[in-house]
C-alpha cells in the first residue's frame, strides 16, 4: 500500500501529498478550466496518480497553450461524433475530418446532409456538454481495438488495423460511445466552453473559439481556394487508392511504395504544368512571388518552376526573400527577444532596389544568408541581369504581404504553397500541417543550420505566432494555392526524425512536444529514399537533391 508523502510543485506552490494522490486534488479548478497537465514535461489526464515522483513539477493545461487548444478540439470533435451517433447520422464511414485550418475544422458526410440535421446536431452537441460526461479512457491490446470497430461495422476504421504498428490503443468511452483518437481528450465534456457549427458544402464547419478568448467564436471565412485545395488531394488519393496511412503502409510492405512515390511527383509535376500554363497565357507577368510558411518548399518549388518556365521558352530569375535577412545585430527586437519572423527583419529597401534594378536590366550582386553566422555575405559570382523578355521569382515567407508588393510597380502572380492537405491518419484525423512542416524543419535544421531539435521546438510557437500575423492574413491574395504535401513523406523523414528527437531528455521542456511526434511517426512505416526524384520537394529536408539548398 501506498503511504508515502510526496512533494509537488504547482507554479510557485509547493505541497506534501500522499503518494497515489489524483492529481486533480492539488488543483484549484472549480470552472473546469484545466483540461490536462504536464507532469515533468509528460502530458497526463488530471485523473493521473502521483507514485514515485518526489518532487514533481505539476503544469495545468488550459485552452490557452498549444497543447490545451489540441486537447480542446480532439474533445470537440469527439462530442460531434457522440451527437451524430446520438441522432443515428454517425455511422463512422459516413463521416471524415478534413485538415484543421486555422480556427476552423471541415467535417464532409458522405451524403448531403440537410440544414434541419446540422441543427438537431447543434442541439445534441450541448446536451452532451451540459449534461458534463465522464469521458473515460481504456487502453486496449491490438484485438482488443480491432474488435470494437468490428462490433460498429465500421469497414474504414478497420483498414487502419490491417497492419499492427503499436501494442495497444487508448479507446476513450462516452454516453455508450467508443472511439480512438489518437491522444488525450479533456476528462469531461462539460470541460467544452463554446464552439459554432455551420453548413458549408457537402459538410459542416467546426468554428473554435480565437486564440486569446474562448468566449468569443472565429467568426472568419474559410478561405475558398483553401477548400478547393482539400478537394484536389481528396480526388488525388482516390486515384492512386491511398486514403490513409495504413494504405501507405500497405505498399511499403507490399513492396509497391515506388509506384505511390512516382504517383505523388507527378501529382507535383502536372500542379506546376497547369500554373506554368496560366502564367505563358498572361505576357505582361514580370514577376512571380511564391511565399508560404516555414518548411513549405518554396526552394525547391521556385527551383522547379525555373526549371519550367525555361521549357516554354521562358528565363527566370530566382530571389530568395531569405538572403535579405538582416545581420544578428540587427534584428529588431519586441518583448524583449529578437524577432526573426517579422518583416520587419527583411532589409525591404536593400530588397526593393535590388528588385527594381533588375526589371530595369540593371546588373546585381545578391547577397547570401549565411545562416550559421546569422549575416549576409557577397560573392562576387552572385551577379544576376534580366531583359525585358525574363520573368523574377520572388520567394519567401512574406511573399504575399502588400507591403512587398508593394515595392515593385508591376503586374504579378502570386503562389501561395504549404502542405495544407496531408495523409489520414484515419477517418477522424488527418496529419497536421503543421506538424508535417515541424518535423521537415527539425530534419533540415540539424542538416543544414546546425540547429538541435530542441531548440527549433523552442523557436516553433513564436513561427506560428508569425505566420498567423504575417502570412495566414493573405492567403486569399494568392492567384494559386499549391499543396506541398507528399502523401508518403512521413514515411520517409521518420528515419531522419527519430533519432533527432529520441535524443530530447525527459528532463526538457519540449519533451512532451518530442513524444507527441515521435507517436505520430510511429503509426508510419519506414519508406527508404531510394526511389525518390533528386528533383523532389522533400530533397530539400533530407538532402542529396539536385537543387542547392
Amino acid at each position: 500500500m501506498l503511504n508515502n508523502m510526496i512533494e509537488v510543485k504547482i507554479g510557485d506552490k509547493k505541497m506534501k501529498v500522499m503518494e497515489g494522490t489524483i492529481v486533480k486534488n492539488c488543483l484549484n479548478d472549480n470552472n473546469n478550466e484545466i483540461l490536462a497537465v504536464k507532469v515533468n514535461n509528460s502530458i497526463h489526464s488530471v485523473y493521473y496518480k502521483l507514485v514515485g515522483t518526489e518532487g514533481s513539477v505539476i503544469e495545468p493545461i488550459t485552452f490557452y497553450s498549444d497543447d490545451g487548444k489540441r486537447i480542446y478540439v480532439r474533445t470537440l470533435k469527439f462530442i460531434f461524433l457522440i451527437a451524430c451517433n446520438n441522432l443515428g447520422l454517425g455511422i463512422l464511414d459516413k463521416i471524415e475530418f478534413a485538415n484543421k485550418i486555422q480556427n476552423k475544422q471541415f467535417i464532409r458526410f458522405n451524403y448531403k446532409v440537410k440544414r434541419e440535421e446540422i441543427e438537431k446536431i447543434r442541439l445534441e452537441m450541448w446536451k452532451i456538454i451540459k449534461s458534463n460526461y465522464i469521458i473515460s479512457k481504456h487502453k486496449l491490446p491490438f484485438e482488443g481495438a480491432r474488435k470494437i470497430y468490428e462490433n460498429m461495422g465500421s469497414l474504414h476504421q478497420l483498414d487502419n488495423f490491417r497492419i499492427k504498428t503499436r501494442d495497444s490503443y487508448t479507446f476513450y468511452e462516452c454516453d455508450n460511445y467508443y472511439n480512438y483518437l489518437y491522444g488525450i481528450l479533456a476528462p469531461r465534456t462539460g470541460y467544452i466552453k463554446n464552439f459554432g457549427i455551420q453548413a458549408y458544402k457537402d459538410g459542416v464547419i467546426l468554428s473554435l473559439p480565437n486564440d486569446d478568448n474562448i468566449w468569443n467564436i472565429d467568426t472568419s471565412e474559410m478561405p475558398s481556394n483553401v477548400m478547393e485545395s482539400f478537394s484536389e488531394f481528396r480526388e488525388f488519393e482516390k486515384n492512386i487508392g491511398i486514403n490513409s496511412v495504413s494504405d501507405l503502409n500497405m505498399n511499403v510492405l507490399g513492396d509497391t511504395v515506388s509506384n505511390v512515390i512516382r504517383y505523388a511527383e507527378m501529382n507535383h509535376s502536372k500542379k506546376i504544368i497547369d500554373i506554368l500554363r496560366m502564367i505563358s497565357d498572361d505576357d505582361s507577368i514580370r514577376v512571380i512571388f511564391v511565399a508560404g510558411p516555414s518548411s513549405s518548399g518554396k526552394t525547391t518549388f521556385s527551383q522547379k518552376l525555373e526549371d519550367g518556365l525555361k521549357i516554354v521558352g521562358k528565363r527566370a530569375i530566382h530571389i530568395s526573400m531569405d538572403n535579405y535577412f538582416k545581420d544578428l545585430e540587427n534584428i529588431p527586437v519586441f518583448n524583449g527577444e529578437k524577432d526573426y519572423e517579422s518583416i520587419e527583419n527583411l532589409e525591404l529597401k536593400l530588397l526593393a532596389d535590388n528588385l527594381k534594378d533588375l526589371l530595369n536590366g540593371n546588373s546585381v550582386i545578391i547577397p547570401e544568408y549565411n545562416f550559421k553566422e546569422s549575416r549576409k555575405e557577397y560573392k562576387k559570382n552572385n551577379v544576376m541581369y534580366m531583359t525585358r523578355d525574363d520573368i523574377l521569382i520572388v520567394e519567401g515567407i512574406h511573399a504575399l504581404n502588400p507591403k512587398i508588393h508593394a515595392l515593385l510597380p508591376t503586374k504579378s502572380f502570386k503562389i501561395y504553397l504549404a502542405p495544407l492537405v496531408t495523409l489520414s491518419l484515419d477517418h477522424f484525423t488527418k496529419v497536421s500541417s503543421n506538424d508535417t512542416r515541424l518535423i521537415r524543419r527539425i530534419v533540415r535544421d540539424a542538416d543544414i543550420r546546425g540547429v538541435n531539435p530542441e531548440k527549433t521546438l523552442e523557436n516553433w510557437k513564436k513561427v506560428l505566432k508569425a505566420e498567423k500575423e504575417n502570412i495566414f492574413p493573405y492567403i486569399n491574395l494568392a492567384d494559386v494555392i499549391f499543396n506541398t504535401s507528399l502523401v508518403y513523406e512521413l514515411g520517409v523523414l521518420k528515419q531522419f526524425c527519430e533519432k533527432l528527437i529520441l535524443k530530447i531528455p525527459e528532463t526538457s521542456p519540449y519533451y512532451s512536444d518530442a513524444r507527441r511526434l515521435y507517436d505520430l511517426l510511429r503509426n508510419f512505416l519506414t519508406i527508404e529514399t531510394t526511389d525518390i526524384p533528386k528533383n523532389s520537394i522533400i530533397k530539400e529536408f533530407i538532402g542529396n537533391g539536385c537543387f542547392d539548398r
